[in-house]
């Protein structure tokens, strides 16, 4: 046997317990995502803050930034092709899995409850993280005109129109809603006093519940719902954001809504987005 023989095993091993490790960090790193967003998806309390479920954060690749010290995530970021419209990026120290670095970010609750973050990119080198959030650039025309709200109801409808499983609960389609001109106009009441305000919560600033914003709109049915959203720049994003948490997703397709109305609007001082879905049946 030629004594050279061994090298390329040795090299396969390497290759192999490189591999690995890569894998099950690729692995820890969507364990923490799933930790945040299951954080993120029941009411919380920050700073003695009370907060609303919010949305899941979607898993962009692009976010996944260097662990090193320094600007190094910057220059990253900007070769990753990802616009961001706002950023932010926690360095951990220390964890030695998913575990111990959700409890470490535990500390940063203003960030993980921030309504205007849609997206999230985790990277690990071994006891040091880096969780970064962010959420697109929005273009005005995206911001802009009546169009991105009158999406709303075609986003809404083609949603309903297929059946889908909601947190595993099964829904059949359900049939298309009709736009309400009462309950757009509570909705746009209350998009705007989110962006006037900078607040994030189904309670407006005079203490209304949705119920009560659509009754004094006008709107004379007996049943009122009402799902929130920030930072998405489109009535599609706002919508599969919504489709993607079970409880907005259950509501959604639920076949006792007739009526919808909608509004989005924009938050000059923070650059982003405050949506507003009211449904209601008779």
């Amino acid at each position: 046997m030629r004594p050279f023989a061994a090298l390329p095993i040795r090299a396969f091993t390497f290759a192999l317990g490189l591999l690995l490790a890569t894998g099950a960090s690729a692995a820890e790193e969507a364990v923490l995502v799933d930790a945040i967003n299951a954080y993120r998806a029941q009411p919380q309390n920050c700073g003695n803050q009370p907060t609303v479920a919010l949305t899941p954060l979607a898993s962009d690749p692009r976010l996944a930034l260097p662990t090193g010290n320094g600007e190094t995530w910057r220059a990253a970021l900007e070769q990753s092709g990802y616009r961001p419209g706002d950023v932010r990026t926690i360095l951990l120290t220390g964890p030695a899995d998913a575990q111990a670095a959700f409890k470490a970010l535990l500390g940063y609750c203003d960030m993980l409850l921030n309504p205007q973050f849609v997206d999230v990119g985790v990277s690990q080198a071994g006891p040091v993280w880096r969780v970064t959030f962010a959420r697109p650039l929005h273009s005005a025309a995206v911001t802009g005109g009546p169009s991105p709200v009158s999406a709303l109801l075609e986003q809404v409808n083609a949603a309903r129109a297929q059946p889908r499983l909601c947190g595993g609960e099964p829904f059949a389609s359900a049939p298309p809603l009709t736009w309400n001109q009462a309950l757009a106009a509570a909705a746009t009441s209350h998009s705007q006093s989110m962006a006037l305000n900078g607040f994030f919560a189904h309670q407006g600033t005079d203490g209304s519940a949705p119920a009560d914003r659509a009754r004094s709109a006008g709107y004379t049915g007996t049943r009122v719902a009402e799902s929130i959203a920030a930072g998405m720049g489109s009535a599609a994003s706002a919508v599969q954001g919504w489709l993607a948490s079970p409880e907005e997703c259950s509501r959604l397709m639920s076949p006792l809504f007739t009526d919808l109305g909608g509004a989005q609007s924009p938050a000059a001082k923070a650059g982003g987005i405050y949506w507003t879905l009211l449904l209601g049946a008779p």
